[in-house]
């Protein structure tokens, strides 16, 4: 009978305030969408530099020109004409030191102002830099400098930098960290402490200023050592603790107050089944701590625990053939939390009094260009393949296309995700299909083409479309 009057009681607060806050999860995922395809098309300077070399000096950029067309959850459309522009500087010294900063600048040219996600229209983006970072490698000094040669080594990377551990569905972040990556094969440990840079955008899309230039800060400590075992096989896992760093007493709406204190421990197992079988795996647990969502415009002080979990699983077989063709499938779990009403938030997000069993990682995992949702309370199970179909040709050797079927259900069918839905499992099936062309060493084009078809746990008639194309120029 508590639970009842509990569940309705937010339920209604939840309605009254529906509107803003999905609104703002659609902007959360949004951003999520257009990071996913930046770290997939953005030029990745290679920063190994050769120990022989004395010292290298090395800048340059790219410009891209994407194109943007979604269907939101709510059935909007939206059309986005970006503009980002990456310049890099590279100094490396006898291969021992290297400093490498990349920064970037972004404008969003949306077709009309109600296209934008947050409503603002038009768009600069504040520069930043989304690399900066210091590197030493000691083995390197020891060749360069004594003439020694070691069979362990010691690196440490300072700055900010992209932090993905496994199969990056507890941890795939930018961060200002120290890495220390200690190692002596068959053994490695890396140690890890660092907290978000101000323009990453916050996974709880019911914080105040949580897509914004503001305090939305989170710290990440931990380690992660992997042991190569025989036959091409490496174990590994890892445990992190994330600390909010943000304020507890700002309030959001509804009388919300924030706090989401969690760690992860995880491991897991990769390596080939065969010459051209590889596999991949990895399972999560999720501790910690949160405050519970209001009731009532009323926030109870005490924290309640999180226990939850996450899994993964690849399987890649790479043909023999000039095609370089590949087939892939993977299933992702995440578990959920039946009495919330929204999958990763605060405002509607757990019950006072309960365990949070439902899963909020750091991570990036696939969910689907155009449906793209948490990686919260959902199974997704994928299948796809790719190659390079005219491998033959000097000018079209470097054109690759590839298709990806994506089947997408309820961990818990009584639980929510980041989007309206019904008490039942079936969330829909997607196709994504890509193409990237590396025309010339300095120009690459990509296309990206997703569609949803939702299930009948999702209160929306026909499919939603996801396009991108990108030409990207370096110089």
């Amino acid at each position: 009978m508590i639970k009842a009057r509990w569940s309705l009681l937010t339920a209604g607060a939840c309605l009254a305030m529906s509107g803003p806050l999905w609104a703002q999860a659609s902007v959360e995922r949004f951003e999520r969408q257009i990071d996913q395809i930046q770290r997939e098309s953005r030029d990745r300077v290679d920063t190994s530099v050769p120990a022989a070399q004395r010292t290298m000096f090395d800048v340059g950029g790219n410009y891209t020109f994407s194109f943007f067309y979604i269907d939101d959850n709510a059935g909007r459309k939206h059309v986005l004409y970006q503009h980002d522009v990456n310049v890099f500087g590279r100094l490396s010294i006898d291969g021992v030191h290297e400093f490498f900063a990349r920064g970037r600048g972004t404008y969003r040219d949306y077709r009309d102002r109600d296209d934008s996600f947050d409503d603002k229209g038009d768009t600069w983006l504040d520069p930043q830099f989304d690399r900066a970072f210091y590197r030493f490698d000691l083995r390197r000094a020891m060749a360069a400098y004594d003439g020694e040669k070691t069979s362990w080594n010691l690196t440490v990377q300072a700055g900010r930098q992209l932090v993905s551990w496994g199969n990056a569905i507890a941890l795939s972040q930018d961060l200002d960290a120290i890495v220390v990556e200690i190692g002596h094969d068959p053994i490695n440990f890396q140690l890890l402490a660092g907290v978000t840079p101000n323009y990453v955008t916050d996974v709880d899309s019911s914080r105040p200023n949580f897509n914004d230039d503001q305090d939305t800060t989170r710290g990440f400590y931990g380690g992660l050592a992997s042991l190569k075992l025989g036959g091409n096989h490496t174990a590994y896992a890892y445990g992190v603790v994330q600390q909010d760093y943000n304020d507890r007493d700002e309030v959001g709406a509804g009388n919300t107050r924030f706090e989401y204190q969690s760690f992860y421990v995880g491991g897991g197992l990769r390596g080939n089944l065969l010459d051209q079988l590889l596999y991949s795996t990895e399972f999560v647990y999720e501790g910690g701590s949160t405050l519970p969502a209001p009731v009532a415009g009323v926030q109870s002080a005490d924290l309640d625990d999180i226990s939850a979990f996450a899994g993964s699983v690849r399987l890649d077989y790479l043909f023999e053939d000039q095609h370089r063709t590949r087939i892939g499938g993977e299933v992702l779990a995440a578990t959920g939390d039946d009495d919330r009403q929204v999958s990763t938030n605060t405002l509607g997000g757990n019950q006072a009094g309960t365990t949070d069993t439902g899963y909020s990682g750091f991570g990036l995992a696939n969910t689907g260009l155009a449906f793209g949702a948490d990686f919260s309370n959902i199974v997704v199970t994928r299948i796809g393949v790719s190659t390079f179909p005219i491998a033959d040709h000097d000018f079209l050797k470097r054109f690759q296309t590839g298709i990806d079927f994506l089947v997408f259900n309820k961990f818990d069918g009584r639980a929510p995700i980041d989007e309206p839905t019904h008490r039942s499992g079936f969330l829909g099936v997607e196709a994504d299909l890509f193409v990237n062309w590396q025309i010339t060493s300095d120009l690459a084009f990509s296309v990206r083409y997703g569609a949803y078809i939702p299930g009948n746990a999702v209160d929306q008639d026909g499919p939603r479309h996801f396009v991108y194309t990108g030409l990207t120029i370096g110089f």
